[in-house]
């Protein structure tokens, strides 16, 4: 995150005239069995488990939420939740909205520098799911506090909390993005390696990986130049040749029936290839395997 873009931005939320208000803020016990009706709203819910764990249905998915998890869910999702049987769970909520806000349209790099706004702006997850983050339930309470307590100065008070809120949410948000995308990209990669190690033999097009993958073939290319330092071409040439290497070790394969069984489609390109490779022939390379010395 850029600092000096953080302060800008701090200081416009501290300036302008922005109000939170804030719908609901308590700490509730709820036992096994216990239902809240399927519905949706129109502010931010924020909802820390301090002890047990609870599960909801957002959107049609079901996600479980443990101890110390906290759970971000943006205006007009659907969402229920309930405690499973023989469970119980003590929860942190706090319920708001934020009014003129729009400004931050035109703020350069919200997506960079604050992850928090810009998903609420473009709506592009309807929640997040955040583990282990004691100091946003602090913030939560402290925002609590300062409402129910209105002491002199509570009001530039409660800005300042929310800004110290959107910053610890931001920067949660924006690790969750992080790990969700390694956890596709490993997806992708997995899924391509596994296609090619079980069809390494036969014809194998970038463009077909990437298809059965569901990604595009750029975006393959991509992942195997990050993963692996070459496209997806070069690694089954690497591979078919390294497969050719271990059938060399069989002396009642002929060397045109290696080629063949590693997926080349010649005996010419197999020896061009194989060459480039290794910097042997592959009739001299299996002749040396074999060498008396």
């Amino acid at each position: 995150m850029n600092s000096e873009t953080d302060t800008s931005l701090i200081k416009r939320l501290i300036d302008e005239d922005i109000s939170y208000i804030v719908d609901k803020f308590r700490v509730i016990f709820c036992e096994g069995g216990y239902t809240y009706v399927p519905h949706k709203h129109d502010h931010i819910e924020i909802n820390y488990v301090k002890q047990g764990s609870c599960k909801m249905s957002i959107g049609g998915e079901e996600v479980t939420f443990n101890e110390e998890d906290c759970m971000i869910l943006f205006p007009g999702v659907n969402h229920y939740f309930y405690i499973p049987q023989g469970k119980n769970c003590l929860l942190i909520q706090l319920e708001f909205q934020i009014s003129k806000y729009n400004f931050l349209n035109n703020f350069p790099n919200l997506k960079d520098n604050f992850v928090f706004f810009y998903e609420l702006i473009n709506h592009s997850h309807e929640y997040f799911k955040i583990p282990n983050d004691k100091k946003i339930s602090q913030t939560m309470a402290r925002i609590s506090d300062e409402l129910k307590s209105k002491e002199d100065g509570y009001k530039p008070l409660v800005k300042l909390y929310f800004s110290e809120l959107f910053i610890l949410l931001s920067r949660s948000i924006k690790n969750r993005k992080k790990i969700i995308e390694e956890k596709r990209t490993n997806k992708f990669i997995n899924k391509a390696i596994e296609l090619i190690n079980n069809n390494y033999t036969k014809v194998l097009t970038v463009e077909r990986i990437a298809n059965e993958c569901g990604i595009s073939s750029r975006h393959l290319r991509q992942l195997f130049h990050k993963h692996f330092g070459v496209n997806p071409s070069e690694y089954i040439c690497s591979l078919r040749i390294q497969k050719a290497k271990e059938l060399m070790h069989d002396l009642s394969l002929s060397l045109t029936g290696i080629a063949h069984r590693s997926g080349f489609t010649t005996q010419q390109y197999f020896c061009k290839v194989f060459k480039e490779n290794s910097g042997l022939s592959p009739k001299k390379y299996r002749s040396n395997l074999f060498r008396i010395s």
